[in-house]
């Protein structure tokens, strides 16, 4: 195993994001209640443990490559406070130390509440492996024995084997014009909604869209383990999807415009075009960086209007152990260089949680009562359909949900009316499930019909695909 290799293209941006003094960290605030079980020494126990285990807090920048060094103790800090965290405090705003250490723990005591916050530089690891570490670190407290790789992934170690359908739609280059003056010590808020969104990515471009009142260009974020599974590793495993939106357009449509691109593998094709600037070298990006941001703020035009990343659904549980209840999860979005409107999200059975920021553009205000209103306009728009459907294709359709999501059939039988994330499937599983429905179905593609259910998205329902599939018959 070697103990060292060279930054990606991508790493080396996110180093240089640093130099700006921005919150260059992933974060997410765990809440728990404490009860007579807890015991802060062995929290801090599981802490180490599962950075031993990972070798997280052995990871170094040295000489522009991510090296692991001999470190033998994790960063972890001890507060106590007289109120629950709020966002504008220095703590969650202040950048890593990343000359020294890559990943810091914190351990916030208030009254009958522990909060955990994990503040990782994306150089380490992409908010996939976070949630991981924050998993690891709890299973540690459970007891629970883990199988840890300590190779130092990157882009290419999840790469598909075949990538013959890639194609590439967004390599023309389009600057967002977002007026306002640029502050990136703007205090991120987080909403809570008590429901899952619908279309979360697509819900959040276009909210931002119509407050930034034009075509607008967003950074998505895209898994790569999705497209080729890897052991349990750490790293930066994700490339981008380039989703424009004009504040016209609908969610319908933007959300077919993002589903289109991921069965098209277009974030592969995004990392192929950006090889000639990884040959830049650091000194020169460090300098075009700078350059690029004070053209920024004097012609306020952006490579990108925001950069929205969504972890998916979560589980409290796994954030739980004994002597400590989880209560919620806040994610608190990073500060781009490139990119004025930020946004972390995720969700578990409390709802959805959503860390929003504006760094330049009108506000963060319109920006939420935008959002809020494309909520509501989607949550009275639902229309539930009574058409029948054959029975040879609702079995078809179970037979794929069950071998896609790896569930028993009998469980698909009589959960019908439950969506694809609640059953634990993503964006990438709904282009699987319609591949393979097609081909047991012997349909020919049909374009209206994927429209439709790629505007569901992963709310879909068994019964939904269903009499889709038979409404296109």
């Amino acid at each position: 195993m070697n103990n060292s290799r060279p930054l990606t293209f991508n790493e080396r941006l996110f180093l240089v994001n640093s130099i700006f003094k921005h919150r260059d960290a992933i974060q997410i605030l765990v809440k728990l209640k404490k009860d007579d079980g807890f015991e802060l020494e062995i929290f801090q126990k599981a802490i180490q443990q599962a950075c031993d285990q990972s070798g997280l807090h052995r990871r170094k920048i040295k000489k522009g490559k991510i090296t692991m060094t001999s470190a033998t103790t994790a960063k972890v800090s001890i507060h106590k406070w007289n109120e629950e965290p709020r966002l504008n405090h220095e703590l969650f705003i202040n950048p890593i130390d990343y000359s020294s250490c890559l990943i810091e723990h914190h351990i916030i005591l208030f009254e009958n509440y522990v909060f955990l916050l994990v503040k990782s530089h994306h150089v380490l690891m992409d908010g996939v492996a976070y949630v991981q570490h924050l998993k690891d670190i709890f299973s540690a407290l459970r007891n629970e024995k883990e199988t840890f790789d300590l190779k130092l992934y990157q882009e290419k170690d999840a790469y598909p084997k075949v990538t013959s359908k890639t194609i590439n739609k967004k390599s023309k280059i389009i600057l967002s014009k977002v007026p306002g003056v640029w502050n990136s010590q703007n205090i991120a808020q987080c909403i809570s909604f008590p429901y899952q969104i619908k279309n979360l990515s697509a819900t959040l471009s276009l909210s931002a869209t119509k407050t930034i009142g034009r075509k607008s260009r967003f950074i998505i974020p895209f898994d790569l383990r999705k497209f080729q599974k890897c052991l349990k590793g750490f790293g930066n495993m994700t490339l981008p999807i380039y989703l424009d939106v004009h504040p016209n357009q609908n969610i319908k449509e933007i959300n077919t415009d993002l589903n289109n691109q991921i069965n098209h593998k277009t974030p592969l094709s995004n990392s192929l075009n950006s090889w000639i600037l990884g040959l830049i070298p650091h000194f020169l990006l460090v300098l075009l960086i700078r350059l690029i941001q004070k053209l920024s703020t004097i012609t306020s035009l952006y490579f990108s209007s925001g950069f929205l990343s969504d972890l998916g659904r979560l589980k409290l549980l796994d954030f739980s152990a004994p002597g400590l209840e989880a209560l919620d999860l806040t994610p608190i979005p990073m500060v781009g260089a490139q990119s004025p409107y930020s946004a972390l999200s995720l969700t578990h059975e409390k709802g959805t949680r959503v860390g929003l920021a504006v760094h330049a553009g009108t506000g963060i205000e319109l920006w939420k009562n935008n959002l809020n209103t494309l909520l509501k306009e989607t949550k009275t728009s639902v229309v539930t359909d009574g058409q029948s459907y054959s029975q040879q294709t609702i079995s078809t359709i179970i037979s794929a949900w069950s071998d896609q999501l790896k569930i028993d059939s009998s469980f698909c039988l009589k959960n019908q009316d439950t969506s694809l994330s609640e059953l634990g499937g993503d964006s990438l599983s709904l282009v699987l499930l319609c591949s393979e429905v097609q081909d047991l179905l012997s349909r020919e593609d049909n374009s209206p019909m994927m429209m439709e259910i790629f505007s569901h998205g992963t709310t879909i329902t068994i019964k939904q695909m269903a009499h889709l599939y038979s409404k296109y018959s």
